[in-house]
């Protein structure tokens, strides 16, 4: 835009050369005109063209025009670059050549000071293995060659100067690395010397004690304990690395006084001295392991790693104490089997009240903040306290009540901490760690004899129901649903318990889901009707096996659960009760169901052999069956629904016929029949692909008799078959005539 006789306020403007590949950015600033003031009406989108005038200006597009749009038409100064921001007032990242710089502003009015922010490198994988990992493997392996080393020249010097000798280099060597760090803490290379020092001087104090005998289990703990106070101290420095350092000679620890502990116990061990001192060796062991833990926790930075990296060492911990915990709770001096002394219930009750602890830190954690692994700690921690309790009250008759009221305490406390805080429904771990209190509590009442297996499962199942419907807690409907088919599995209780139990389950979560509609659960539905009807299926079929005749029982299964399974889909439980429609998921399951009892009756129906009243009765059953939404099929569907009626039927009838020995001309009869049946309700109900069905099934009968029949040796037989199915096909020609026939009266009388 041309500005003739016009001043125009100094701006920037933005404009990027074409020649210059868009690499780089340059803002015009237009020099002021003399001349009246004339403010210039520029659309901010589109680019203007130059008018025709000695005194143009170049106005390039303030905003957002065509990138690839020159004001410029001559050459470009390649020695000046014109850096500046963009609208957003946001630096220019790209190249610039080599120049001046004119520092312009954006059209925001923030100012560039021309810089150019370089992109930040790249940390290299090699980088970290080549200059740290390696200059770690560095030290600890001259660290080993030294020892080695002076093993082999120094063999005449005594096991003291040996120990006192390593214990120096080892503190010289961290000293060194570490203070040489704390100049130039930039330097990985002497971090690493000064942690392989650290690492050297715990491995001295270990072989001072295990190896050269001079000192002794107690002042070792006390070294440990002053080593892990001073890798506590330079975790401050460099957190994660000296932690883990920390933790691992923790571990190393209880580990070494465990087994050091349980060797000196055994009679067979040269070192056996009266379990009484040994124990006292474990049970410095533990407290050692809980100040160095408790320590870490209280004056460590507790971040998300730190408590995930202590929470593991705890449990890595509470292998090797819990196998020392149960060697000295059943050993003395004499056998093997004794209850062992009462400082060995101490230790149990401290270490019982330290992961109770953790436990409860686990949970106030989980009601700050959303994480699923606070869950698996929780049942890790519940795990190692429900075998603590099962040591601390073996051979006592609190054994069973004492686990009941931890696992039924814990449960509580999550309920208050977990559940209530967020959405249970979204943590696979909290669904664990539940049912895995759930199952303990309700073992350790059946275990207990207190009550019968299957009616501790049915009252677990209705307690938690009951409890889910309440307070509207799916996992407790499912858990509810689980139990009851523990209860299922049960083989100890009679037939006529076991129905009684899964009526009033199934009864008790119906009649939840209907009068508290806004509960209803199509997932909670299906599960509880399904598991109703296999659990019937167990229960009658118990005594199956013993039975004089199982056809009778196999009779009676068709029998019960058929009619269950029509009534469920002919009555309202078939409706989604909240809002008063069909449910098709119930709909769908209750034909499953009745599908896999019509192959179940053709099977027992091709078993019987000599019983003819009862062959009859599962010959009525199955025809019942079949019937189940046959009419359905046939008046809102036509196509694959009207011909799976069809198939369905051929194969009810071929198979009665072959259970009853049928010879093959009867058969042939008899499919003929069916198939002016089924001819018959195509015309009645419509269905054309029914009728074509039963045509074609018609026409195989001919082709059979004709093939297949003609051979029989009986010839009056061989002449009546023919005659009758001659009739038969008589009779189907004269279906089509009559309707055909009455189809062009209905024409005549509509004209």
């Amino acid at each position: 835009v041309y500005q003739t006789g016009a001043q125009v306020n100094q701006g920037s403007f933005n404009a990027q050369p074409n020649n210059l590949n868009g690499n780089i950015k340059s803002q015009v600033n237009v020099r002021p005109q003399a001349g009246p003031q004339v403010t210039p009406q520029v659309n901010p989108n589109q680019n203007v063209r130059p008018q025709v005038g000695p005194q143009a200006v170049p106005q390039g597009n303030t905003n957002y025009g065509n990138p690839q749009f020159n004001p410029f038409r001559g050459p470009v100064n390649q020695g000046t670059a014109y850096q500046g921001n963009t609208n957003q007032g946001k630096p220019n990242q790209g190249p610039t050549t080599q120049g001046p710089t004119t520092q312009s502003s954006a059209n925001n009015g923030s100012a560039n000071q021309g810089t150019v922010n370089q992109p930040k490198k790249p940390i290299s994988i090699e980088s970290i293995f080549g200059k740290n990992v390696m200059a770690i493997a560095a030290s600890v392996l001259i660290f080993i060659s030294l020892i080695l080393f002076a093993t082999l020249i120094l063999p005449k010097l005594s096991k003291e100067v040996k120990f006192f000798m390593s214990l120096a280099a080892s503190i010289g060597v961290a000293a060194f690395g570490l203070l040489k760090w704390f100049k130039k803490k930039d330097n990985s290379f002497f971090l690493a010397l000064g942690a392989c020092g650290m690492g050297a001087i715990y491995i001295t104090l270990f072989i001072g004690n295990a190896y050269f005998e001079i000192i002794s289990y107690i002042t070792l703990f006390v070294l440990i304990a002053v080593w892990t106070a001073v890798i506590l101290f330079l975790s401050k420095y460099k957190k994660l690395l000296f932690e883990i350092i920390g933790y691992c000679g923790i571990i190393i620890a209880v580990m070494f006084g465990t087994v050091s502990s349980i060797e000196r116990s055994l009679p067979m061990n040269d070192t056996y001295v009266y379990q009484g001192a040994n124990i006292g060796n474990f049970i410095v062991t533990i407290v050692f392991f809980l100040i160095g833990i408790i320590a870490f926790m209280i004056f460590g930075k507790m971040d998300t790693i730190s408590y995930i990296v202590s929470n593991s060492v705890t449990f890595v911990c509470a292998i090797p104490l819990l196998i020392g915990a149960t060697f000295f709770r059943f050993k003395d001096k004499n056998s093997i089997g004794d209850p062992g002394t009462e400082g060995i219930l101490f230790i149990l009750i401290i270490l019982a009240v330290f992961y109770a602890v953790m436990l409860a830190m686990n949970l106030i954690k989980t009601k700050k903040e959303n994480g699923v692994w606070i869950n698996f700690f929780g049942l890790g921690h519940s795990v190692v306290i429900g075998l603590i309790v099962n040591l601390l009250f073996s051979d006592t008759d609190a054994y069973y009540p004492a686990g009941i009221i931890v696992y039924a305490i814990t449960l509580i406390a999550i309920e208050c901490f977990c559940i209530k805080k967020f959405d249970r429904q979204k943590f696979v771990s909290t669904y664990i760690w539940l049912s895995y209190l759930m199952i303990m509590i309700v073992a350790k009442i059946v275990l207990a004899d207190i009550i019968d297996m299957n009616i501790g499962f049915f009252v677990a199942a209705v307690v938690f129901i009951i409890y889910g419907f309440a307070f509207n807690d799916v996992f407790y409907k499912l858990s509810g649903l689980g139990f009851n088919i523990l209860m299922i599995c049960c083989i100890d209780s009679t037939v006529v318990v076991k129905v009684i139990t899964l009526v009033v389950v199934f009864a008790l979560i119906s009649g939840f889901m209907y009068f508290k509609n806004s509960q209803y659960s199509v997932v909670i539905k299906l599960l509880s009707y399904i598991t109703f009807i296999i659990g019937l299926t167990f229960a009658i079929g118990y005594n199956l096996m013993d039975a004089e005749d199982p056809y009778w029982i196999h009779a009676l299964i068709l029998m019960v659960i058929g009619a269950i399974n029509v009534l469920a889909l002919k009555t309202p439980y078939r409706k989604n009760w909240e809002i008063n429609e069909d449910d098709q998921g119930v709909i769908i399951t209750g034909y499953a169901i009745n599908g896999v009892l019509m192959f179940y009756a053709l099977f027992v129906m091709m078993m019987i052999e000599r019983n003819p009243l009862l062959h009859w009765i599962i010959v009525l059953i199955a025809v019942a069956l079949f019937m189940v939404n046959s009419i359905n099929l046939l008046k809102k569907w036509d196509g694959f629904g009207a011909l799976y009626v069809g198939i369905k039927f051929t194969v009810l009838l071929i198979t009665i016929l072959v259970s009853f020995n049928m010879t093959d001309n009867i058969l042939s009869i008899l499919v003929f029949l069916l198939s002016i049946i089924l001819i018959s309700a195509g015309f009645i109900f419509k269905v054309k692909s029914l009728r074509i069905y039963g045509l074609v099934l018609s026409l195989i009968c001919v082709i059979k008799l004709v093939m297949i029949d003609i051979t029989y040796e009986n010839t009056v037989g061989h002449a009546l078959s023919f005659f009758l199915s001659g009739v038969l096909c008589f009779v189907i020609s004269a279906i089509y005539s009559h309707v055909e026939k009455k189809y062009k009266d209905s024409e005549a009388v509509s004209m």
